[in-house]
């Protein structure tokens, strides 16, 4: 769901300079290296979740959130 509640069917871009984003399962933090956020093509973006060999996670089973920030400065500062 998005921030309105309106069900999610598209995930927006992310620049690479000034964004970042954290994905949560089961409200838990996950570790970066069990997830990726890339482009799919044509302005559409997907998440994807690595579960571990030997997990007892099911994938459908437990709410995912995925939090993005885009850091825009209000101005620069010039040395």
């Amino acid at each position: 769901m998005t921030d309105t509640g309106a069900d999610a069917t598209t995930l927006q871009a992310l620049a690479t300079d000034n964004s970042y984003f954290n994905g949560y399962v089961n409200c838990v933090l996950q570790m970066d290296d069990l997830l990726t956020y890339t482009p799919r093509g044509a302005g559409v973006w997907q998440l994807v979740i690595t579960v571990p060999a030997g997990s007892t996670i099911e994938q459908n089973s437990y709410p995912r959130v995925i939090q993005l920030l885009s850091i825009n400065p209000l101005k620069t500062s010039e040395e």
